[in-house]
């Protein structure tokens, strides 16, 4: 617009001084039209070039919706977890009494360390083993063989290099050969009952739970496959929509470039 009132103004000065020069209107009035139309053209076909982007940017969310919400991922994921817990539950009576033995190996572990408790450091025969080197030891809470651990000696002063290496041996050796003394008493060995009642029902807890989960299964299953087809039905008919308005944006902004389809192919649209 600011150029064509240019174009008036010139042409009014113009054949104000020159009158002669009024036959300019005529061409001065085509580059004026010219140059509106000009301007219309292009606003219109960037308004249409927009809109096409627009629609195919809508176009590429639905897209993306679709792979949120409308494929098999959710069921498959639910299944596979049914089926983790079903084998979950099959194994439960195994998992039973592998804790329980756990239970009967910490009462073994129990008569061990009270059979190790009983041996006190400064009343064994341990060869290379002086009267000071027993105080020593039992200022730091080394007292009986259930103290005597790698760790625990090699803290205590004197017991790491030189000499101090076959005092460390020789403790080790009389804790080994105490060990190899010791005798398990099933009779004293069986779990405790409050800890044999208490994985019990942990164990029964969890078979009803997981039960629970299984049988809840084939309902959630369908619930799911609702859900998806229901997002499928949705986004099908958005999707349909959307590609028309996307053709039909084509179509429009066609008109200003013929070859709108390869301008499209090569900026991967």
């Amino acid at each position: 617009m600011l150029k064509t009132a240019a174009i008036a103004g010139i042409a009014l000065v113009v054949t104000s001084i020159h009158p002669q020069l009024s036959w300019l209107w005529l061409p001065l009035a085509a580059v004026a039209w010219s140059l509106t139309r000009d301007n219309a053209a292009r606003r219109e076909r960037q308004r249409r070039r927009m809109a096409l982007l627009a629609a195919r940017r809508e176009l590429m969310d639905l897209r993306a919706a679709w792979q949120r919400h409308a494929t098999a991922q959710p069921f498959a994921d639910k299944l596979q977890a049914l089926r983790e817990l079903r084998e979950r539950h099959r194994k439960l009576d195994a998992e039973y009494q592998r804790d329980l033995r756990q239970l009967e190996t910490g009462q073994r572990q129990l008569q061990l360390q009270a059979f190790l408790e009983g041996h006190f450091v400064d009343a064994a025969r341990i060869a290379g083993l002086r009267a000071t080197d027993r105080m020593a030891l039992e200022s730091y809470g080394i007292e009986t063989a259930a103290d005597v651990t790698p760790a625990a000696i090699q803290a205590v002063p004197g017991f790491g290099r030189h000499l101090g290496q076959q005092r460390y041996a020789a403790l080790l050796a009389w804790r080994q050969t105490l060990e190899r003394q010791f005798r398990y008493d099933p009779d004293k060995g069986a779990a405790n009952p409050t800890a044999v009642a208490n994985l019990r029902q942990q164990h029964a807890q969890q078979r009803q739970q997981i039960e629970r989960e299984l049988l809840a299964g084939p309902e959630e299953l369908s619930r799911i496959k609702a859900d998806i087809l229901k997002q499928r039905a949705q986004l099908n008919i958005a999707l349909i929509r959307q590609a028309m308005r996307e053709a039909q944006a084509q179509a429009d902004l066609r008109v200003f470039y013929p070859d709108l389809g390869i301008f499209w192919r090569r900026n991967g649209g």
